[in-house]
């Protein structure tokens, strides 16, 4: 069990060689799904989708993410990785899954390899027949930095709250609009992040990202499919004109605070 981060996102460089004989819908095609906005959406009607992708060469994944869906908790999902582009052999196979995901969960589904596996193809099978249309705005994959200490106890889980409650200051009257969503918003704190860590996976988290770039947090790799999706959340590690640093501690280990909020 370890808390983990990914960092490295494989799919943005990612060729998207079809949908085998699922077409998407023509206004809201495949590319869709490496555009960093989670609610540029890609449709298959049917609700059925049968998704293959070239990573151009091989990469080491551990980790896979279908971020902002409309998938219901009953939707089956099978992700296969490997070297064989014919998939009669995988390095990776969760077999069917149930998504068991929900729109409190912005209908994200986490799937966590317990190891990594290196591979260059991936073929993401997903059946929702009862959502009609099934929507998909994001794609992620690729390792994980496993922390070696886990997080500080402290750790704060909750949602930024958009919705508004505007008072009328004469009458004293309240007029309530619900935002589309309150994201879900954490604060954590890593107190050992060892020197080899803070000079290769932290430094890369900096190098990679900035304050514009996207991470999945995941508190427990061993969590529950329904609390994986539930807790794990894909937004910025950085707030622009901050300073995120990782500080000398002690005499083997750093730390460093994280704020992150849902990228919905």
């Amino acid at each position: 069990m370890a808390a983990a981060i990914l960092y490295d996102d494989v799919i943005a460089g990612a060729v998207f060689i079809g949908d085998l004989g699922t077409a998407a819908t023509g206004t809201m095609p495949l590319s869709n799904l490496a555009d960093p906005q989670p609610r540029v959406r890609t449709r298959w009607a049917g609700g059925v989708a049968s998704i293959y992708i070239d990573l151009g060469a091989e990469k080491v994944v551990a980790c896979l993410a279908l971020i902002s869906t409309n998938l219901e908790a009953s939707a089956d999902v099978q992700w296969r990785f490997g070297n064989d582009a014919g998939f009669s052999f995988n390095e990776y196979d969760t077999g069917a899954v149930f998504a068991v995901t929900s729109a409190a969960a912005n209908g994200n589904v986490i799937l966590v390899n317990p190891t990594s596996a290196s591979g260059r193809y991936m073929l993401i099978d997903i059946a929702s027949i009862g959502s009609g249309v099934l929507d998909i705005g994001r794609i992620v994959a690729g390792p994980l930095w496993r922390l070696r200490y886990a997080p500080a106890y402290g750790m704060e889980e909750g949602r930024q709250m958009l919705d508004r409650r505007d008072r009328n200051e004469l009458t004293g009257a309240e007029f309530p609009v619900k935002a589309v969503m309150n994201p879900r918003t954490t604060r954590f704190n890593l107190p050992l992040i060892t020197t080899a860590e803070a000079t290769a996976e932290h430094r890369a988290i900096l190098d990679t990202l900035g304050a514009t770039g996207d991470a999945l947090w995941v508190p427990n790799d061993a969590l529950s499919q329904s609390e994986l999706n539930r807790r794990c959340i894909w937004g910025g590690v950085a707030q622009p004109g901050s300073a995120a640093v990782a500080a000398r501690s002690n005499f083997i280990a750093h730390s460093r605070g994280f704020t992150m909020t849902e990228r919905g």
